[in-house]
């Protein structure tokens, strides 16, 4: 009789470990998976920032390009203000250094 019991207390003790442990490693991953969705969070609003500012440096680029074929369009017609001109030959002389 005193041998079951003593069976049933040990089963019970290593039931009891085992239950702990198990429950350690659940909350583990449970912060583990709760900390790398952070991370995954602050990667996706840093790359949706990056997206945006490469659409603003996308579109600002399409604009210089176009000033810069109207600019060009008036320096070979010669045709304009000396105003315009001196603006297109300081834009394109400005334009050629910022593309270096």
């Amino acid at each position: 009789m005193e041998t079951e019991t003593t069976q049933k207390s040990t089963k019970s003790h290593w039931k009891a470990k085992t239950v702990s442990v198990l429950l350690l490693i659940i909350i583990g991953l449970g912060a583990y998976g709760y900390f790398w969705y952070q991370g995954v969070q602050k990667r996706d609003v840093e790359a949706r920032t990056n997206i945006e500012t490469v659409a603003k440096y996308v579109k600002l680029k399409e604009s210089i390009s176009v000033e810069y074929e109207k600019c060009q369009q008036l320096i070979t017609k010669k045709q304009g203000d000396f105003g315009d001109f001196e603006y297109c030959k300081k834009f394109i002389d400005w334009s050629d250094g910022a593309e270096k």
